[in-house]
């Protein structure tokens, strides 16, 4: 379906309000298009601590609670950890609520079907949200690939070092959430920051053809294992190769990083923490 704008503010409810509120948030703050009417999570410390962000918002430990309160609510931004996705999901837009969800989508094909038949069934829109396609240096990589500038697109290289050193803070009780993805075979590099990679990859050159992957670990000098995955895509219709390094050490900071081989040279893009734009380079002799 097409969703039509509203003539006012989009009545909207967070449902989660652990760590990644910190970061989605910010869409919402000082935007006059959105009325941030009502905030769920089971914890009352949470709720409370968030509800300073919004006063005029109304919390709730669930969102059957909201929903039965009367609130009018036209969309749910919809922050569960990734296992709670399929149920979470199918019982908002049985509410009514159009659903903005984070990455992963789900575990598998019958929960992203389920939640499909859903959003259909209901007549909302239902979007999983990939905010790299919105990533301005991404953008101009984009750009200049599909100028033909650099020439004729010979490869794609993604690479991922996670860490322990570093990073983004996370609390115990979201990486708990973590752990849980993990006993389902549904690793944090693949079913988490592995999820921007691909869905660039997707949007930058179209569908995969093909996964060979392979694995090595290394014991460096000092204490640790370095570990490194990589994966080379066929991507179609064309016949180069998209490569995507994922690496887990304790001896570095984590990062990120991509960039795009074309016959006249490469242009990459900074990791999402910079603000700098995609930078070129040619080959040498």
């Amino acid at each position: 379906m097409t969703f039509v704008p509203y003539d006012r503010p989009v009545r909207a409810a967070f449902i989660g309000l652990g760590r990644i509120y910190d970061l989605n948030v910010r869409a919402y703050t000082g935007n006059p298009d959105v009325e941030v009417v009502a905030l769920v999570d089971p914890s009352e410390e949470r709720r409370a601590q968030r509800q300073a962000d919004w006063p005029a918002a109304r919390a709730f430990a669930s969102a059957a609670a909201l929903a039965s309160s009367g609130i009018q609510v036209d969309a749910a931004e919809v922050l569960l950890p990734a296992p709670l996705h399929a149920d979470g999901v199918i019982e908002m837009l049985g509410f009514g609520w159009h659903v903005n969800m984070q990455k992963p989508m789900c575990n598998d094909l019958s929960e992203a079907q389920r939640m499909l038949d859903a959003a259909k069934a209901d007549g909302r829109i239902l979007r999983v949200m990939e905010n790299y396609l919105f990533y301005e240096p991404l953008r101009k990589l984009k750009a200049a690939v599909e100028s033909g500038e650099i020439g004729e697109v010979c490869g794609y290289h993604m690479k991922m070092t996670g860490t322990g050193l570093g990073g983004w803070d996370v609390p115990v009780s979201s990486f708990e959430w973590q752990f849980e993805q993990m006993r389902r075979g549904r690793g944090i590099l693949v079913f988490d920051d592995g999820w921007h990679k691909l869905a660039t990859a997707l949007w930058l050159f179209g569908p995969v053809r093909e996964v060979p992957a392979w694995t090595s670990t290394r014991q460096p000098r000092s204490s640790g294992n370095t570990t490194m995955v990589s994966a080379a895509c066929g991507i179609s219709p064309s016949r180069w190769t998209c490569t995507c390094d994922l690496i887990t050490t304790p001896m570095t900071s984590a990062g990120r990083s991509q960039a795009v081989r074309d016959t006249r040279g490469s242009i990459a893009a900074p990791a999402a923490a910079s603000s700098s734009p995609a930078s070129r380079s040619t080959p040498t002799a």
